[in-house]
């Protein structure tokens, strides 16, 4: 009988792995360089260093890493490089490019000055805080260091011997760099101190002064990490006075409504995910003043030498206004316009097909004199539909049709003229006829204009451009002329009131709607209604939704503007009024409701009562302010960072909301 084997023992409970160990993994990790998920490329605005986004950080450093180790150190490029050769990657939302070379990003569609950019790798700050880059020379030098520490710890060729040389027990190796001295700790231990006289002294009162710095960036950069396509490009016209700002002007003023528009995106207009609800719109600054020469130099040759602060200021900013009345500039002035516009369009549509495959809609925001120039560039587009005998033609433009009754009696009544005076008054020719001829006439200063500035040209679409030099490349959705002195411009030209048509200030076969914005106190802007029809002379304008210091929209801030007033009013403006009246709930669209001060509205009411209303609205006030001759100091330029302003534009954008909350009472 055989003997029994012995009995297996049983299987450990505990599973023996073979995987590395943490701290053999770390050193690891430690000594391979950073993965491009763990680097964070940064530009910087105002002094701070502003993190891309994960899909351009990702991108800039791809485009990075494709170059050779001798250009990827900044200030050390050589300068026989084909900088021709090396891509630059297209960032924040298409609308900027960088050059890793110059370490700059710069705009694509406008001329600005580059901002600089950062490669970043070792970062300082807490957990609490947001990690700041540590410039990139420190950051090779800290990034080095780091590497023979892991060495010398055990893992690899020790490079460095980390005997003590500190003061502090804990730290095993320290370097010096500038004022900032590096202490290393252990591994995920490192801290920079700063040397100077300053923090030697906080050192002494018992601050620290040390800061924890981290390799890699506190969040890793992912592709989904991107801004959406733009649906809506919004153009920006800049009025008279851009020479006297310089490199500044609507550069400047553009920084302004894009981060008022950001903030009232955010607070307003974000669905749950943080994206907006409606896509996403940008700004496009046209600077046209500085391309022109106009007077070539003169107006500075008889410009007298005494007060030459003064008249320059006059020279770079009223003059402005001079230049546009005269017959001899206007066309120019236009020409600019149109052609800037149409390049900055096709050279974005160029870059982003996707714009136009996907019916990407184009309005402009004309600021001042701007807004004189966009009427005329959509009005002479119009006026060439018209003479092609296009179908979507306008009409109904406002055009001067001034009868030569008023204009040879020097604005006497007709009747009033005696008979001798009247054989003298050549005969008036129909309105349809003055219309056409005016149409022909601007048409024809215009193709003379082109064909003058285009002998300097030599490609092949010149013809093409003397036959078609008024249209635009894009339908324009809408108009938002701020601070417009444009009725003044219209009533000079001759336009009156007429009650047999709606006239419309601007064509509605390029433009699918018109906005009046101005500020009360503003001594440039004018209204538009009453050149209509002349009793909205007594409606008040729409009054655009005020946003409150805690973001709340108070009941008082939809009040229309009240008309008259004492000197005591025309301080303090219309809030005395507005917690004095009784108030009228009226429905608007639906179940929004507004309050109304009951006599306005009985005012309104009367004033309409069997006339002929205008449907959608055009003029739009702002909030009063309480000290009006103090506020028409800044009022003109005040647009720009208006919270009102840039809330109510995205809500004409993005369709969202009733826009004309008093128009049920026009």
């Amino acid at each position: 009988m055989g003997s029994v084997p012995p009995q297996r023992p049983p299987p450990p409970t505990k599973k023996f792995e073979s995987s590395t160990p943490p701290s053999v993994k770390q050193h690891f990790e430690h000594l391979n360089p950073l993965s491009a998920f763990r680097v964070r490329w940064f530009y910087q605005e105002e002094k701070k260093w502003i993190p891309f986004n994960g899909y351009d950080s990702l991108h800039i450093e791809q485009t990075y890493r494709g170059l050779p180790e001798s250009l990827r150190t900044p200030l050390l490029i050589p300068s026989d490089v084909d900088r021709s050769s090396i891509s630059l990657p297209t960032v924040r939302g298409a609308l900027y490019e960088a050059d890793i070379l110059d370490r700059e990003c710069r705009p694509i569609f406008w001329n600005e000055t580059a901002v600089p950019i950062m490669r970043g790798t070792w970062f300082k700050g807490n957990i609490t805080d947001h990690w700041e880059p540590i410039d990139e020379k420190q950051s090779i030098k800290i990034e080095e260091t780091h590497a023979q520490v892991v060495r010398s710890l055990g893992v690899g060729t020790a490079d460095i011997d980390i005997t003590n040389t500190s003061s502090d027990n804990d730290v095993i190796h320290q370097i010096k760099i500038g004022v900032n001295r590096i202490e290393w700790h252990d591994l995920t231990e490192i801290y920079m101190k700063s040397e100077s006289t300053g923090s030697r002294f906080a050192q002494k009162i018992g601050l620290s002064g040390a800061t924890k710095i981290h390799r890699g960036y506190e969040f890793l950069s992912k592709e989904e990490d991107n801004l959406s396509d733009i649906n809506h490009i919004v153009f920006l016209i800049h009025g008279m006075g851009q020479l006297y700002h310089g490199d500044g002007g609507i550069i400047h003023s553009r920084k302004k409504f894009s981060d008022a528009i950001e903030k009232a995106n955010k607070k307003y207009f974000k669905n749950v995910d943080g994206e907006a609800s409606s896509g996403r719109v940008e700004f496009f600054p046209i600077e046209w003043r500085s391309k022109l020469k106009l007077d070539e130099g003169i107006i500075d040759m008889i410009t007298p030498q005494n007060l030459g602060s003064l008249r320059k200021v006059i020279n770079d900013t009223t003059l402005d206004v001079f230049y546009y009345t005269s017959p001899f500039y206007r066309e120019e002035i236009i020409q600019a316009i149109r052609t800037q516009l149409n390049a900055v369009y096709k050279q974005f549509c160029d870059r982003n097909p996707s714009f136009k495959e996907n019916n990407g809609k184009v309005s402009i925001v004309a600021h001042s004199l701007g807004s004189v120039i966009v009427h005329d560039v959509l009005t002479l587009w119009n006026s060439f539909l018209i003479e092609e005998g296009k179908k979507n033609a306008d009409t109904n433009v406002a055009i001067a049709q001034k009868s030569y009754s008023w204009f040879w009696g020097w604005g006497k009544p007709r009747e009033n003229l005696s008979e001798e005076s009247l054989s003298d008054i050549p005969e008036v020719p129909d309105k349809e006829t003055l219309q056409k001829k005016l149409h022909e006439a601007r048409l024809k200063v215009a193709k003379l204009e082109d064909q003058l500035n285009g002998m300097d040209r030599v490609d092949g679409d010149t013809q093409k451009s003397q036959l078609d030099c008024y249209s635009l490349l894009f339908k324009v959705e809408y108009v938002f002329n701020i601070g417009s002195p444009l009725g003044v411009f219209l009533t000079m030209r001759g336009i009156r009131p007429r009650t047999d048509v709606e006239q419309h200030i601007l064509p509605t076969s390029v433009c699918k709607r018109t906005f009046n914005i101005y500020d009360p106190a503003d001594p440039v802007a004018y209204r538009l209604e009453p050149l209509i029809y002349d009793y909205y002379a007594k409606i008040p304008p729409v009054r655009l939704a005020h946003v409150g210091p805690s973001g709340v929209e108070p009941t008082t801030s939809k009040f229309p503007t009240p008309p008259g007033g004492g000197w005591l009013k025309s301080i303090f403006g219309s809030r005395l009024q507005a917690n004095d009246n009784p108030l009228t709930a009226v429905e608007y669209q639906g179940s929004d409701k507004v309050d109304i001060p009951k006599a306005t509205f009985e005012k309104t009411e009367e004033t309409l009562q069997d006339k002929k209303k205008l449907d959608p609205r055009l003029d739009y006030v702002l909030e009063q302010s309480m000290v009006e001759y103090f506020s028409a100091i800044t009022s003109h330029q005040g647009y720009w960072h208006n919270p009102d302003f840039a809330k109510f534009v995205l809500q004409v954008l993005y369709e969202s909301g009733d826009i004309d909350s008093s128009s049920d009472l026009t």
